[in-house]
């Protein structure tokens, strides 16, 4: 569905198998709130293999690279070590952004922008579309300025109900 319909899908797998991992056309990996690779998904353990990291063929894509962002489990390639390695969250995200993956980012990045301002002011563009349907959504009673569809009465009241609802189900069960 993310393919036909031109979504992006965020997903955040716990030990993702190999047929998994494949699914996906680009992995983001954070170490400690790090971005210390986005690229294509096809291409990142190599990439941390060109970085220095032993390459554990036996080990699933998912687990060898945050297997990398883990001091306990990272193991680095014949003749190297954490010293010429980059292995601090701080060293992995400097190398990331000397790295063609980074460039390639900071390029789709520029170019998805300029597609929005281009975009914003067409009068076919997303922005009206939003617009005209958040117009023909809203009900009565409600302003022109107001951003909701609805009145502020009407989302407490089907708040209160929802909650009696909920208590109905907490006494029964």
């Amino acid at each position: 569905m993310t393919d036909i319909f031109k979504l992006t899908t965020f997903v955040s797998l716990y030990q993702a198998g190999e047929g998994i991992y494949d699914q996906f056309d680009k992995v983001l990996l954070i170490d400690q709130g790090r971005q210390v690779y986005f690229g294509p998904a096809n291409e990142a353990r190599d990439y941390m293999v060109s970085l220095g990291f032993r390459n554990l063929p036996r080990q699933t894509t998912a687990d060898y690279l945050t297997g990398c962002t883990d001091p306990n489990e990272r193991a680095f390639a014949e003749g190297r070590s954490e010293a010429d390695v980059p292995s601090t969250p701080d060293q992995l995200a400097q190398a990331f952004q000397g790295s063609k993956y980074w460039s390639q980012m900071v390029a789709e990045r520029e170019v998805m922008q300029d597609e929005w301002r281009r975009e914003e002011n067409e009068p076919s563009g997303a922005k009206a579309q939003l617009m005209q349907a958040t117009k023909e959504e809203k009900r009565n009673h409600v302003s022109h300025n107001d951003p909701h569809v609805v009145t502020f009465f009407s989302m407490v009241k089907t708040l209160v109900w929802r909650q009696w609802l909920m208590q109905i189900q907490d006494t029964v069960s």
